[in-house]
């Protein structure tokens, strides 16, 4: 029966080591505070298809640039003499 009793302490301590480890650990961990701000973040964040349509509007807007006749009309000052 000594035996028993010298196991079950032998193991309550080990046990109590692996728990602050845990606890070590949980304590590095994001709480579920921080991840609610990424996660509000993260919703900001403009999505793959909204990227994609700006992309496309710009393109669209540079072809149109670039058909489309420029007229430049070039000021010159006269001088009076």
């Amino acid at each position: 029966m000594e035996t028993g009793i010298s196991k079950l302490e032998s193991n309550l301590t080990d046990i109590k080591v692996f728990f602050a480890r845990i606890e070590e650990n949980l304590e590095s961990v994001a709480s579920s505070a921080d991840i609610k701000e990424l996660k509000g973040k993260v919703d900001g964040l403009p999505t793959t298809l909204q990227l994609l349509g700006f992309v496309i509007a710009v393109l669209a807007v540079a072809g149109l640039a670039s058909i489309l006749p420029c007229k430049h009309t070039h000021m010159t000052s006269q001088t009076a003499s």
